[in-house]
């Protein structure tokens, strides 16, 4: 799976729920992902081709702010 942000701008990776923004320059979109809690409008993920987690808001109410794409 892939979770990518639809504006990394105003959505973007983050290292806690409304904690501060990560770089993330090395990330490839064929980068595995795992998702590993879900906490309301949050994701807490890990890509597990770099080994490292993050925190995405990936909801607001009823509107998707990122892309899930299952890679196979």
């Amino acid at each position: 799976m892939n979770v990518e942000s639809k504006n990394l701008k105003n959505n973007p990776l983050l290292n806690s729920i409304n904690g501060k923004g990560l770089n993330v320059k090395n990330w490839k979109s064929d980068d595995e992902v795992e998702i590993l809690e879900i906490k309301g409008e949050w994701l807490n993920i890990e890509n597990t081709t770099k080994n490292k987690k993050y925190w995405i808001k990936w909801k607001n109410k009823s509107q998707l702010l990122v892309y899930l794409n299952l890679l196979v």
